[in-house]
């Protein structure tokens, strides 16, 4: 049974179209998300500023326990899973981002949330070369992985495919409904994940139809969910760029394959090497070690900001720390945290580890 909190983001995802951010902002207008319930009314003003009045009205409509265990009952007989941002079993990777949806409808194993994740992503138009390097990396990194993609044509879909054959376990993020799956030609492979112990999962209503605008917005979920992404190809435009974006706006490490450049299905690729430093991978290895690198701590003592000086005090106490543990310990969003970080490592008190790992290391000496 869902508790009111968990209620009101069901509900929420009912208020189409409505984004993750809208939906948060609407509960923020009230001191405990629960509140949302009884005190409705008092909030019009504000809630109409944010969704306009047929959106209060869809809203006021829908916040009756019978509506919601309609809802309720409905995602049950479908074997639809809800995990609001409230739920113990939402990843906590994700609620760290920006924009984390506030429910995540899912059908298979929700334990993989948690998991250590990788995202494998690349170009729909997969090379033959393309799917060889997916191969090559996934058949490896799944045992040691939960591999995150979208379902889409070429990569995305070798990726899935490829840990199945490895008894591997992935999660396939949908820009589309979990009863409307796109393409239509993934649709044994979506239930074949989940047969296999995998999961598939969408921020939208069982029948939302696939759109231009949902696909970019899968994208954040499957960087948001990961430890770091894999690009294994990708032309000079593609959707890729998207989740390249999104991975370092959340801190996380990104991993590109080099190609052929010549080949125009690498530009995409070998452009995002020139551009981030350390992200060049030969091998399935590069990418496991590189999340268990270690230097020697130094200390410092210095006139900092407040958000520098809560970053330094912890990273002089502690070994390292990765970006999301900073972002928990700290209480500083993503954004300003990738900031603050930026400008201890020009002072040279910070460095960056691989991995997404940060360490103290001024010396005075």
């Amino acid at each position: 049974m869902l508790n009111l909190r968990q209620k009101v983001c069901l509900v929420l995802s009912t208020l189409a179209p409505c984004c993750a951010n809208k939906q948060k902002q609407l509960i923020d207008l009230f001191q405990h998300p629960e509140d949302m319930w009884s005190q409705l009314e008092s909030r019009r003003i504000d809630i109409e500023s944010l969704v306009g009045a047929s959106g209060y009205s869809r809203l006021k409509y829908s916040l009756r326990e019978d509506f919601v265990r309609d809802i309720e009952n409905d995602l049950s007989e479908k074997n639809i899973i809800p995990i609001t941002y409230y739920s113990k079993e939402y990843p906590e990777k994700l609620a760290n981002i920006y924009d984390a949806p506030m429910t995540l409808f899912c059908m298979g194993d929700v334990s993989l949330l948690s998991s250590d994740c990788l995202g494998v992503v690349g170009t729909r138009k997969m090379s033959a070369y393309g799917k060889r390097v997916t191969t090559y990396f996934v058949s490896e990194l799944a045992t040691k992985f939960t591999i995150v993609s979208g379902l889409a044509y070429g990569v995305d879909t070798m990726a899935h495919i490829t840990t199945l054959d490895t008894s591997g376990r992935t999660i396939a993020v949908l820009g589309s409904g979990l009863l409307n799956i796109y393409p239509s030609s993934n649709i044994s492979l979506a239930k074949e994940i989940i047969a296999k112990g995998g999961l598939i999962i969408s921020e939208h209503q069982s029948y939302t139809e696939p759109s231009h605008y949902n696909f970019p917005l899968r994208n954040r979920i499957i960087s948001g969910l990961s430890k770091g992404i894999l690009i294994t190809e990708a032309p000079e435009k593609s959707g890729v760029f998207s989740t390249f974006e999104y991975a370092l706006e959340q801190g996380r490490e990104v991993f590109v394959v080099p190609g052929d450049i010549f080949d125009s299905n690498y530009k995409g690729s070998n452009m995002l090497i020139k551009r981030t430093q350390g992200a060049l991978v030969t091998t399935p290895k590069d990418i496991y070690d590189s999340f268990y690198m270690s230097v020697d701590r130094k200390k410092v003592v210095i006139q900092l900001d407040m958000d520098e000086q809560a970053v330094v005090q912890l990273l002089q106490e502690e070994n390292k720390l990765h970006f999301d543990q900073l972002i928990k310990m700290t209480s500083i969003n993503a954004g300003t945290l990738n900031y603050t970080l930026s400008n201890l490592e020009l002072k040279g008190l910070v460095i960056k580890l691989q991995g997404n790992y940060y360490q103290y290391t001024y010396s005075e000496d």
